[in-house]
């Protein structure tokens, strides 16, 4: 809990809830933001695995798009030409520690109607215009695998300032489950 609570001051969100690893917290990430079969998932097509497994794994279909070749993050115009009728959200990668364009790709999901994610698996501590990694999207998913800049030799983590998204997080986490930290010293 005292880890959540200080890396959501890191990230410079409200809410962050530690996982196994950043997959874990794509996945959630991905299923709170309510990505299911049919949908369409454009994520930036320079990445690891996982972020396209994650959009797998909701029953959604990711669409690559391509990246800029300066920072390697999902290029603006490649995301907006890839959107369907189909597509609900964007999840961009933070490469090598640089975050994504944010403020254009919140202008194509707001006229779009979609959500924004942000894989920062690498980039916690990082920033894009004076804010925080972590809060440059609705939810961000972040690593601390052995090969990042914050580590602890695995897990990650999954940020967001929508309280409802972070609580739905957690029961999902724990599979409906009060975790046991939180009956800490109770009598129940």
């Amino acid at each position: 809990k005292a880890f959540e609570d200080r890396f959501a001051e890191v990230a410079g969100t409200s809410h962050a809830l530690a996982t196994n690893n950043c997959g874990a917290a794509l996945h959630l990430g991905l299923e709170v933001l309510g990505a299911g079969p049919g949908d369409e998932v454009i994520v930036g097509d320079y990445t690891f695995p996982a972020t396209g497994h994650s959009v797998m794994w909701t029953g959604a279909k990711p669409v690559f798009a391509d990246v800029r070749p300066d920072i390697w993050s999902a290029d603006p115009a490649s995301v907006e030409a890839a959107i369907t009728s189909k597509t609900v959200g964007i999840l961009a990668v933070d490469v090598f520690g640089q975050p994504a364009d944010y403020d254009e790709l919140r202008a194509i999901a707001d006229k779009h109607g979609l959500w924004l994610m942000e894989d920062a698996a690498c980039s916690a501590g990082a920033s894009y215009k004076g804010r925080p990694a972590g809060s440059l999207a609705d939810v961000a998913a972040f690593s601390f695998h052995g090969r990042k800049g914050i580590t602890a030799g695995e897990g990650g983590a999954l940020t967001t300032n929508n309280a409802e998204w972070a609580a739905h997080a957690r029961k999902l986490h724990t599979y409906g489950i009060l975790p046991a930290l939180s009956r800490e010293g109770s009598t129940e």
